[in-house]
């Protein structure tokens, strides 16, 4: 199943908006390249890449948030934090485990849903700040 961003899911500051973006693209290529078979290696690089991405985007949204006085900047952060523990400890069980169609299929659940709801729990409260800053 592909994760598609739909302009419902638009928290209103295009930085944000085309991260969010990217991180729908790689959460579906990683999808592609387990369903392909690729080797551990192809998928290590695109969990690398979006372990790397997720970092830098969360620091930007949490800075958005915080300038912008959003009232979800406390539960945003926290809503980070554990998204960053449940990557590493999935993380941690592909290098240990290896590559199965199970653990595919784990990541890129959580991955995928993670980021729709998120988004649109969270995220989206972006939106009356960013309308108040323009």
């Amino acid at each position: 199943m592909a994760y598609l961003w739909t302009p419902a899911l638009a928290t209103g500051v295009a930085e944000v908006d085309q991260q969010h973006q990217e991180l729908f693209r790689q959460v579906n290529a990683l999808a592609d390249a387990m369903r392909q078979g690729e080797g551990k290696g192809s998928i290590e690089q695109t969990l690398d890449f979006l372990a790397n991405y997720a970092l830098q985007h969360f620091a930007s949204e949490e800075q958005h948030m915080s300038q912008m006085n959003c009232p979800a900047a406390a539960e945003n952060k926290k809503a980070h934090d554990q998204f960053l523990a449940k990557f590493r400890e999935m993380r941690e069980k592909l290098d240990t485990s290896g590559v199965s169609s199970t653990l595919a299929i784990e990541m890129h659940d959580f991955l995928g849903n993670w980021l729709v709801n998120h988004i649109q729990k969270i995220d989206c409260q972006l939106q009356p700040c960013a309308a108040g800053a323009r």
